[in-house]
């Protein structure tokens, strides 16, 4: 009996031997796992922190790259792209591409630079294309004084001629005499013979004048052609553009109500700096429709040259006014503005009017001259020449201003050269259809064109 509780007891020892070291395994092995799992929660904790740190850098890195190229840190990326697309095409587009081959804002200045050199260059070209003119001016100047020493040498001859006729005719009339004296029996003939010496002589001196007198219109044509390319006194800017609206084709100026500026005068545009208006080439047309202060108005843009458009600092000229100054102007010929065939002599008056000038004499339609051409007259305008259908007394009335332009000193200019330099156009207009453009909009335009009132010169009392 007591050896088998003694059995029983070293079983139970021995099971709890067993079950101790069995719980020591499970512990240190669940221990082991443990420390195993702090490690790796210590490790991926770090390159979290580490990939944060990371994250706030790019942050930081993209926010400043931000700001540098313009934007603030809160732009979104689409807004930004968009902002560059625009960037690259304005800046860097190829003319006839598509797209713009540059892509990145580091090469902007070198496509930038290449272009300047490119402007650079044709403005080099415009000033050799200048010189060139210059030189044919100089050529021109040198052809209208050998001409005008040929015309001048024809007149000298013409005139020795006279005077040789003349004196050839004296002598024959003192040999006539004497022979009368003595020889009365002869007389009839020797009177006959007198007749037929002075009437050859008058031939001769007649043909003489003739000639001097073509020689005369030569030279007279020489000069006016001259004077057509050379600065005119007063052909100096009356003013300049100081702002455009392209889009709204709009521009505005510095004279106003200090200069007598009056609505619907029109001025031809030229390039900035450009000193020699009668040279200079028109670039483009405005009319003024608003008076905005003493040195501003308003004014429409009537043509200009899509590739070189009216800017700021261009300047503007109309002959037939200047600041504070009513030109006089006279008018003679066939005025013709539009190409209709028809007279327009009072058309051109009331636009010579409404653009703050003054006409001081002009032919009607009976050939009667109204009002005076006086020295203080800038330009006789010159309509078409009347022929032989035309009535007695219109071209008696068109060789009388003229003659009275030329003992005047008064320079004649024609209608269509008038009409360019004041920047007048025809009231006719073409209308550009765009994608966005309406029919309802389109005829709305035409119904105020059609409420248009003419042009009519404006009394003191007109604001």
């Amino acid at each position: 009996m007591a050896a088998r509780e003694s059995q029983g007891l070293q079983i139970a020892v021995i099971l709890l031997v067993l079950l101790v070291a069995a719980l020591g395994i499970t512990t240190y092995v669940f221990y082991a796992a443990n420390d195993k799992s702090k490690l790796d929660a210590e490790a991926a904790n770090q390159r979290a922190q580490e990939e944060q740190g990371r994250s706030r850098t790019y942050l930081a890195e993209r926010n400043e790259l931000k700001v540098m190229i313009g934007h603030s840190e809160e732009t979104p990326m689409d807004e930004i792209q968009e902002a560059f697309g625009d960037d690259m095409k304005t800046f860097v587009a190829d003319e006839g591409a598509q797209a713009p081959t540059v892509q990145n804002y580091r090469q902007v200045p070198g496509v930038m630079q290449a272009s300047v050199i490119k402007l650079e260059k044709q403005l080099a070209d415009s000033l050799r294309a200048n010189t060139a003119l210059r030189a044919e001016k100089v050529a021109l100047e040198n052809t209208y004084q050998t001409k005008l020493s040929e015309a001048e040498t024809s007149r000298d001859n013409a005139l020795a001629a006279q005077a040789e006729a003349e004196k050839k005719m004296a002598d024959d009339r003192k040999s006539l005499e004497a022979a009368q004296a003595k020889l009365q029996d002869e007389k009839v003939k020797l009177q006959g013979t007198i007749a037929q010496t002075i009437d050859g002589s008058k031939k001769q001196v007649d043909a003489a004048n003739k000639e001097r007198d073509q020689a005369m219109d030569l030279v007279e044509a020489f000069k006016v052609s001259l004077k057509e390319k050379e600065p005119k006194v007063g052909d100096v800017p009356d003013g300049r553009i100081i702002w455009v609206n392209q889009k709204e084709d709009n521009t505005w100026i510095n004279l106003g109500t200090s200069d007598l500026l009056r609505p619907q005068m029109t001025f031809s545009v030229f390039e900035k700096g450009e000193v020699n208006i009668a040279l200079a080439t028109v670039k483009g047309k405005i009319e003024v429709t608003r008076v905005n202060g003493s040195n501003e108005a308003e004014a429409r843009i009537l043509e200009e040259d899509v590739t070189n458009p009216i800017m700021p600092g261009d300047q503007i000229f109309t002959p037939i006014w200047s600041p504070g100054v009513a030109q006089k102007f006279a008018i003679v010929g066939m005025i013709d503005l539009d190409g209709d065939g028809e007279d327009d002599t009072d058309d051109l008056r009331n636009l010579i009017q409404s653009s703050g000038g003054e006409v001081a004499a002009w032919v009607d339609a009976e050939g009667n001259i109204n009002g005076e051409l006086t020295p203080e007259v800038r330009y006789l305008i010159d309509g078409k020449t009347p022929t032989e259908k035309t009535a007695a007394a219109v071209l008696t009335a068109y060789s009388q201003m003229r003659e009275m332009a030329r003992q005047n000193g008064v320079e004649l200019i024609q209608v269509s050269r008038l009409q360019e330099r004041m920047g007048w156009q025809s009231t006719e207009r073409l209308v550009r259809l765009g994608r966005t453009s309406r029919l309802e909009e389109l005829e709305a335009e035409a119904e105020r064109e059609r409420d248009f009132k003419p042009r009519r010169p404006m009394s003191a009392y007109d604001n």
